[in-house]
């Protein structure tokens, strides 16, 4: 049973480290990032066991999280149409 909460917790730190990144990137570069992201989870996404699953989800809310933060210090107006224009 602790290695289960060890386990989860060396994942919960690579969502952190991985959504991270975001933030530390050029505009344009986090933008890439961001869509290759998601290109890959939608690519993967019907591959994904249901004991996986939760995982992924903790991930995805991590790089949403960051994704929001970045754009909050960018002063980001709330417009779709403004993202891709920061």
């Amino acid at each position: 049973m602790a290695s289960q909460w060890c386990l989860a917790g060396l994942q919960g730190a690579l969502a952190d480290r991985l959504s991270a990144v975001l933030t530390q990137l050029s505009p344009d570069v986090a933008r890439t990032y961001f869509t290759v992201f998601f290109r890959a989870l939608r690519e993967e996404w019907f591959g994904i066991d249901r004991l996986r699953l939760d995982k992924f989800m903790l991930l995805i809310r991590r790089m949403l999280r960051q994704l929001f933060r970045r754009l909050h210090s960018a002063s980001w107006c709330g417009c779709l149409s403004c993202i891709g224009h920061q």
